[in-house]
């Protein structure tokens, strides 16, 4: 264990580590979605990333995807409504835009349509940031 411990510090101070409580906060929409066809694709218990769809996911607008924003495998804090992986993508007409993964009707409208949410990426999966 002091071993894995001395390794990690050495790496972060070489400026190899992930910056893991690096945490970004960033404005967007909140809604909900199913995974039901008529809310997705054909194949509604997958996500865009082919893994599957269970609670505790959200997909992001393409628009911060593309800019680096948040990267799949981020974990993002949702005010109110709570932590989430980002494991899928949205359709691309939707922008600055997060869509968490719920299986109800009544838990579609609990979630609703948020406008100006400061989430916080909190977990970043990437090393480079």
């Amino acid at each position: 264990m002091r071993l894995l411990l001395a390794f990690i510090v050495c790496l972060s101070a070489m400026g190899c580590a992930p910056e893991y409580n690096k945490s970004v906060e960033l404005v967007v929409t909140v809604t909900a979605y199913r995974p039901i066809e008529a809310q997705t694709d054909s194949s509604p218990n997958w996500t865009s990333i082919e893994t599957p769809a269970v609670m505790g996911i959200c997909a992001a607008s393409r628009d911060l995807l593309r800019s680096g924003e948040l990267k799949y495998g981020d974990v993002v804090s949702v005010p109110q409504l709570g932590v989430y992986k980002v494991m899928d993508t949205m359709n691309i007409r939707h922008k600055k835009h997060i869509d968490v993964l719920v299986y109800t009707k009544a838990q579609e409208r609990i979630v609703g349509w948020r406008k100006n949410v400061p989430i916080t990426r909190i977990v970043s999966n990437d090393r480079n940031r």
